[in-house]
């Protein structure tokens, strides 16, 4: 936690300090194990101290992790996120052991084939998710996509998968030079994902399925730390639609979850219970 973001060269007293176990498949995970999703976990980590505090964090969750691959070089994946008196941030990455995955690392094709929804995003290299996306896809598994960290990659993925959650920053990578919110998500609703959902942070956002585009309101709320917002944003619409919710009615529910993560520090650690979540909904 800083006062601000530091100029180049400037050396910037922290006001607080945390280790928090995150990393975007473990946030996703959590997230939707809080909501009342049975999550198993595939991912690599290294064979050191960080990796214990994520398979802790994973533990205590009910996470089933055995798709969690214990690498035995290499280092495990660490972010440091810098975040302002506003609650915005900025991240520093080291990959690590993400990296190192690999198709083989992925197991059994059945983790995925019979899974009710494959969530993913791009912290691990892209012939793995592009490998994960095809299994999932060809036995009718619904693939959610978070492109994230955004990377050039093959746009043919994005016909074998169902929803494409992206921010305003991915979504301007992918489909550049269109000021209109609405025109952007329907740009990229051509690319070949039979829906969009575009967040726009505390502006809400904009989903499109077919001939349908909406916006959506983000609750209003006093950021504090937005850090792993989105993985929330995503497991919890995961969760919604393989309850059955309709696409709107889903997005709806995933801004809520996000809303109430961003008033707490941290990633993993703020996201809320089920009963938090629908508790805010009932009171509107």
């Amino acid at each position: 936690n800083m006062p601000r973001f530091p100029a180049p060269g400037e050396t910037l007293f922290a006001l607080e300090r945390g280790l928090y176990p995150g990393g975007k498949g473990l946030n996703q995970a959590v997230a939707a194990a809080r909501l009342g999703a049975h999550v198993t976990l595939l991912g690599r980590v290294a064979q050191d101290p960080f990796a214990g505090i994520l398979m802790a964090a994973a533990d205590a969750e009910g996470i089933d992790r055995s798709g969690v691959v214990v690498g035995a070089t290499g280092e495990t994946g660490l972010a440091v996120p810098i975040v302002v008196a506003n609650g915005e941030n900025a991240i520093f990455a080291s990959p690590g052991a993400n990296l190192e995955m690999t198709v083989d690392n992925l197991g059994p094709a059945e983790r995925i084939t019979t899974a009710d929804i494959f969530l993913t995003q791009f912290e691990t290299p892209l012939d793995v998710v592009t490998e994960a996306i095809h299994r999932a896809s060809s036995a009718g598994v619904p693939v959610l996509l978070n492109p994230a960290p955004v990377r050039p990659f093959d746009i043919e993925l994005l016909r074998s998968v169902d929803i494409l959650v992206l921010n305003e920053v991915e979504a301007g990578m992918l489909a550049p030079g269109l000021a209109d919110d609405e025109a952007r998500a329907r740009a990229l609703l051509a690319l070949g994902p039979q829906s969009i959902v575009l967040t726009l942070g505390p502006a809400g956002g904009v989903w499109a399925r077919g001939e349908t585009a909406a916006r959506f309101d983000a609750p209003t709320v006093e950021a504090i730390d937005t850090v792993g917002a989105g993985d929330c944003f995503c497991a919890a619409l995961a969760v919604r639609l393989v309850e059955g919710a309709e696409l709107g009615e889903a997005v709806r529910f995933a801004a809520a979850a996000a809303a109430i993560s961003v008033m707490r520090a941290g990633a993993a650690p703020s996201y809320p219970m089920r009963s938090t979540v629908d508790a805010r909904l009932a009171r509107k």
